[in-house]
């Protein structure tokens, strides 16, 4: 149980004494703020903002004047035991984790020294693209609220603790951007713009100019193909030596399940054509390399289907049989409960080499057959009445293979 302590020790690792405060009871009130250091009594409150604001300010929009803290929050899109998991054994350099009393971890990146408004919004997209899963509110809005450290929830009459599960200490700026840069979906995305603006200045030379030639070449013939690869593959492979086959392999096993074969194999090729300075063997070799374990994978996939779904699989045809691996793979990427996936029909579309008709097709006819049944319907794109193009969403269906089979009247 905390203790009057534990609140101070927890306000001063957020907040230095001479900072602007705001705690909030609802996410609507814009109160002066207060003095951090008259803060001395643990408040019942249940939102704040980690970063200050000017003294006497009624407003929360343009009145930060100090830019520190970050909050990483995953809400509904991961459970609540995977959320405490996965932040016991990552490494992110974080202050405090949070349990908002309902099915959220608030985790608060605070930083020793303050950093500029560039600084922070480009920290926040870092953020944002290694947990893309994470909300993008409180992660990139710097005014958004947060649940209070030793806060108390409030949900109608019931009363829940925001108990601090964690906490560390402040982050050094070095510290937190050295660890950004390490991680494989930044330097992915560093490496592909150092080799489009090599590309567009032309001062490429020898073995990268291979790499830049392939991209532009596969951008101009195939940018669906492009959008994909960069989207699904860039950040799950690595080139070095000795490693090609491993790599391949892990290419190759994420494919299977993503799009269909061609292009699989477009994005095996394209794999070797970007790091082919790289590589000892042929793209020869590598491609009968990727060949046969796209094969493997199709004769052990039955293997891993329940008995339903299996029956299902084995009776459909090439086409199908892509489909359904990749609503089956979405559905499992998918966190909450019910199995539950997205299907939007142009991306689908580009999976597969298909129009969006076909996948039209596709869906009907899996929803006839008993495997997806669709649980919200797409929006269409439209203009607003100011002529802004509001994008659709797509539809929203469930995998329902996974339940028992309805029994025989």
């Amino acid at each position: 149980m905390q203790t009057p302590s534990d609140w101070i020790k927890v306000r001063r690792l957020l907040w230095d004494d001479d900072e602007y405060i705001l705690l909030a009871d609802t996410v609507y009130e814009k109160k002066p703020m207060r003095l951090a250091r008259k803060i001395t009594v643990q408040p019942k409150k249940q939102f704040c903002i980690g970063n200050s604001f000017s003294a006497g300010s009624t407003r929360r929009r343009d009145n930060i004047v100090r830019l520190h803290t970050w909050v990483i929050e995953h809400d509904e899109k991961m459970p609540i035991t995977h959320q405490r998991d996965m932040w016991r054994l990552d490494d992110t350099p974080h202050t405090l984790r949070v349990f908002s009393g309902g099915k959220s971890i608030h985790t608060y990146i605070r930083l020793e020294e303050d950093v500029d408004s560039i600084t922070w919004e480009r920290i926040a997209r870092d953020l944002l693209l290694i947990f893309p899963k994470a909300d993008p509110k409180p992660l990139t809005n710097r005014i958004s609220f947060s649940r209070l450290p030793f806060g108390v929830r409030s949900d109608g009459d019931q009363r829940t603790d925001q108990k601090v599960e964690a906490t560390n200490s402040r982050i050094p700026l070095k510290t937190l951007t050295d660890w950004i840069a390490r991680q494989d979906v930044i330097k992915e995305r560093q490496c592909h713009r150092d080799r489009e603006e090599s590309s567009f200045r032309g001062t490429t030379r020898g073995e990268n100019e291979g790499a830049c030639q392939a991209w532009h070449e596969l951008k101009t013939t195939s940018p669906e193909i492009a959008r994909l690869y960069k989207k699904l593959i860039a950040h799950r492979v690595s080139a070095e030596q000795g490693r090609r086959n491993t790599e391949l392999v892990a290419l190759v096993t994420f494919a299977f399940d993503s799009v269909c074969e061609e292009v699989a194999m477009s994005f095996a090729e394209l794999f070797y054509r970007l790091h082919a300075n790289v590589f000892e063997d042929t793209l020869e070799r590598h491609m009968k390399d990727a060949r046969a374990h796209y094969n493997g994978m199709m004769r052990s996939y039955p293997e891993r289907l329940s008995e339903r779904e299996r029956s299902f699989y084995d009776n459909r045809d090439e086409r199908e049989q892509t489909f359904f691996r990749i609503c089956r793979g979405l559905s499992l990427c998918e966190c909450s409960e019910g199995r539950t996936l997205g299907i939007p029909q142009t991306y689908t579309g580009y999976r597969m080499g298909l129009d969006t008709q076909q996948v039209a097709r596709l869906i009907e006819k899996f929803i006839s057959a008993g495997i997806l049944r669709r649980i919200q319907p797409g929006t269409r794109h439209h203009t607003d009445r100011n002529g802004n193009l509001i994008r659709g969403k797509a539809a929203v269906y469930e995998w329902i293979l996974s339940h028992p089979a309805p029994s025989e009247p």
